[in-house]
Formats: structure tokens, C-alpha cells, sequence
């Protein structure tokens, strides 16, 4: 049964969503009454930045009333996605939310709206359109979620105290160099201080954490776009760097159990050397959520050759979605008010001064001040020219025995060898893709795309 306190927390929003729907009538003294726009979200990141935008635009001289609306942005912590579910299931989501991974799932069931159905938007949607992917923000040509700022995953984070206490004057560039300097950090405090650790209890750990470091070593992920295929034996060599560095102390113990949050405090504690890919939010989360103790920096993910290597990772970050009630009660221009003030250039580039996200347009970045977190600076600086993942076949195929994340784990706990695994998930994994493509369950053209390696080769 589901607890009583958390149906109160969902719920609460979801009625007060129930008042949005009405129009710009007049109440008993004459003066025009404001349509209320709710807006959900689960981005606690950039939740103040926000928040001060809002409390301008619902000002008496701000842009709300002068256009007739009220807005409410409500930040949800972890319930989000089952405050979302709740609210899908009752017809009770607001005017515009957050989707993400939920997008597909809900153009499917026709809860949102194309943002080609806005008053005026084609220039806007113009603009950002390169940044859109058909299965992750458009489906059959429509964006149904316009993306316009983005995660990076271009740098690891280094603790430069335990860097120097290893020996060592700069972060390491190769894989090879990456071997030697974790296990050197390992035995400056033996049992206390550790090199590296990979989160196993975080859920997107094989992305985050795996996926991310070959973007830049081998211009591709483990689904290659030109072949269409599945190619995880290509990186046997990385995990068997990781078994090394693990056989000789340098990893952080107890990993199946570590999460993200925990990986994060016990990096800013000083216990861990690095934070192999560092997503650009974690900049935030070392200053505010778990201040680092520690004297930390940015580098480049070390790659397997620097003679060849390529364009890092990226992903992208702010889905608002439009909920097709919206269209019904007469509100798209309201909406439209609104999802620009959200997502115009001006308050883009102050998250990005303030370290909170940075622009899918570089000419947005260019303009913003400077961040006075140098980590922050530094990640987008490395972050220049990176390829946003498109969606790969892995999610779509439904396939037999152990899944991505069961057979990277045993690998990195040692409990089976690199090749021979990553051998046997090739063969597994295309089987079921080719299976499907049969079946006509999977588009093969959906994940057929030479372009995306072409954009990984650095110009």
C-alpha cells in the first residue's frame, strides 16, 4: 500500500495543477484574472537560479502579469517520476514538465504536444534543431521536447592534494599513465586513500561511468552508428586496465555497494583520487551538496592513444514538454510566453556564469560571463565540440541472459574474464537486435547514423 505521507506529497501539486486550467477572466472587482502556468521539474541543480527568474517574471511589473499569467515552477526531489506516473495516470500533469526518459512512453499515449503546434515557434525550434534526436526529443519528425542546455561528460575530477602526495605534478593523459598514478595514490595512506572507485550501485553507472570514458579514445559508443552494431569487445582492453588497477590495490573497496552520492562525498572527503568522467553537474554538487575538503581540478579524460584521439561526450539536460491539455484549454500562447522566458538566452548564460548548466549554442556560452568556479570553466572549455548520444538499440532489444550492467559488473568485481564476456555480449546483444529488426519490432534505420562517428573526428 502505497504510504500515505508520499500519496499527500504527490498529490498536493497534482491538485493544484487541477486550478490551472482556466482562462483570463475578471473577477468581482474588474481586474483581469491571471492564468496560472505550472511547471514540474526535477532539477534541484539550478533550482534558486530559477526561482529568482520566476519571482521577476511574476512581479507587478514583470513579464506574467503584463501577459496575463501566473507563473509556478515546482522542483521535485526524488519522487518526481512517481509524482509524474500519478499525475499521467489521473490526467492531472500541468501545462509543461520535465519528461526525459519518460518522453517516448508519453508521445506514445498522446499526453504531450509537438512544439510545432505553438502560436510562433518555428524559428526557435530552427535554431536548436541540430540538437534534436529523432527517439530522444522528436519522434516521426515533431519535437515534442526542445533541448537547449546540456551535461557534459568531457573531464574527470582529480584531487590535486593526493596527486602531489603520489608524486606527481599533473593529472595523467594516457590510460597507461592513469594506471600508474591510481595505484601510486593507493599506497600513500594504505587502506584509507584509494585511486578511483565506479559506483556499481548507481543504476546509470555502465553509462556514466564506462560508456563515457571510450567516447574520447575510440569516437564511438558501444553501439558503433555506421555499422549497426553492438561492439562492447572493442574496450576489452579499459577493463582489463580496471581488473589491474583493482588486483593492485588502487580501487576504492566495496564498490557494488557504492552509490553516486556516496562515490561523490567520499571524493570530496579526500578518500578517492579520481572521479574518472565527471558529469558537469558534479561541479555544483562539490561545492554545494558535498564541499570538497580537498584542493580539486578538472582534466581531460585520459585516452588510450593521444595521437588519435577524438571529441568527447555530452547529453543533453532541460526536456520540457508541452501536455496536450494545454492546446485544449486555449493556452498554447501562454505556454509559448513561458517556455521562452525559460529557456531565453539571457538566463541561459547566467546558469552557465553560475555554474549550473552549459549551452547546447556555443554563441550563448561566448557571451556569458565567466564562471567563479574555475572546475566549471574548465569542463566547458573541454567540452567543445562533444556528441550528444543519440538513443542506441540496447533499449529496444530483449535480450536473453545477463544484461550491459550484470556482465560489466561481474567484470569489474573479477568474477568472469574482459574478453570472453564482452565477446559473449556482442554476440547476445546483435542477435536480438538482428531478431528484432526481423520481427519489424526494431527500425534499424532509427540507429543507423555514420554521421554521429563522423562528429566524434576532431577537425
Amino acid at each position: 500500500m502505497m504510504n500515505k505521507r508520499f500519496l499527500c506529497l504527490v498529490l498536493l501539486p497534482v491538485l493544484a495543477a487541477a486550478f490551472v486550467f482556466g482562462g483570463g477572466a475578471r473577477d468581482a472587482s474588474g481586474s483581469q484574472k491571471l492564468t496560472e502556468i505550472v511547471v514540474w521539474t526535477n532539477d534541484g541543480h539550478n533550482k534558486t537560479d530559477y526561482e529568482a527568474a520566476v519571482a521577476a517574471f511574476n512581479a507587478a511589473d514583470g513579464l506574467g502579469p503584463k501577459n496575463g499569467i501566473k507563473l509556478t515552477y515546482t522542483v521535485y526531489g526524488g519522487d518526481y517520476w512517481n509524482a509524474v506516473d500519478v499525475a499521467a495516470q489521473t490526467g492531472e500533469l500541468p501545462y509543461i514538465y520535465k519528461t526525459n526518459q519518460r518522453l517516448p512512453q508519453h508521445v506514445a499515449q498522446g499526453i504531450v504536444l509537438p512544439y510545432e503546434e505553438l502560436p510562433s515557434y518555428s524559428a526557435k525550434i530552427n535554431r536548436y534543431r541540430q540538437y534534436q534526436y529523432e527517439g530522444i526529443t522528436s519522434f516521426g519528425g515533431k519535437i515534442y521536447a526542445l533541448d537547449v542546455m546540456g551535461t557534459a561528460y568531457s573531464s574527470m575530477a582529480y584531487n590535486k592534494d593526493l596527486l602531489k602526495a603520489a608524486g606527481f605534478d599533473a593529472p595523467p593523459e594516457t590510460w597507461a599513465e592513469f594506471e600508474r598514478v591510481v595505484i601510486a595514490e593507493s599506497r600513500v595512506d594504505s587502506g584509507k586513500k584509494f585511486g578511483m572507485a565506479i559506483p556499481l550501485g548507481y543504476v546509470n553507472y555502465h553509462e556514466n561511468f564506462i560508456d563515457r570514458v571510450f567516447a574520447p579514445s575510440y569516437g564511438k559508443y558501444f553501439w558503433d552508428f555506421t555499422r549497426g552494431r553492438f561492439v562492447f569487445s572493442e574496450f576489452t582492453e579499459f577493463f582489463e586496465m580496471i581488473n589491474r588497477i583493482t588486483k593492485a590495490g588502487g580501487m576504492y573497496p566495496g564498490i557494488e555497494n557504492l552509490n553516486d552520492d556516496t562515490f561523490r562525498a567520499q571524493f570530496a572527503e579526500g578518500n578517492i583520487g579520481f572521479i574518472l568522467v565527471n558529469p558537469s553537474y558534479n561541479v555544483g554538487v562539490l561545492y554545494d551538496q558535498f564541499p570538497a575538503k580537498i584542493d580539486w581540478g578538472v582534466a581531460p579524460i585520459p585516452v588510450k592513444d593521444t595521437a588519435k584521439s577524438y571529441n568527447p561526450s555530452a547529453g543533453g539536460a532541460s526536456y520540457y514538454s508541452i501536455n496536450v491539455k494545454a492546446k485544449k484549454d486555449g493556452v498554447l500562447q501562454q505556454v509559448q510566453t513561458v517556455l521562452d522566458f525559460l529557456t531565453n538566452d539571457d538566463l541561459i548564460a547566467d546558469m552557465f556564469t553560475t555554474g549550473k548548466n552549459i549551452p547546447l549554442l556555443p554563441e550563448i556560452a561566448a557571451k556569458a560571463k565567466p564562471s567563479d568556479r574555475p572546475q566549471w570553466n574548465d569542463t566547458a572549455l573541454y567540452n567543445a565540440n562533444a556528441v550528444i548520444r543519440p538513443p542506441r538499440a540496447e533499449y529496444d532489444v530483449q535480450v536473453e541472459g545477463d544484461t550491459i550492467y550484470t556482465v560489466f559488473s561481474k567484470i569489474l568485481l573479477g568474477q568472469t574474464a574482459p574478453g570472453p564476456a564482452l565477446q559473449d555480449l556482442d554476440r547476445r546483444y546483435n542477435a536480438a537486435y538482428d531478431q528484432g529488426v526481423r520481427q519489424g519490432k526494431i527500425n534499424a534505420g532509427k540507429y543507423n547514423d555514420p554521421k554521429v562517428e563522423q562528429l566524434f573526428s576532431k577537425k
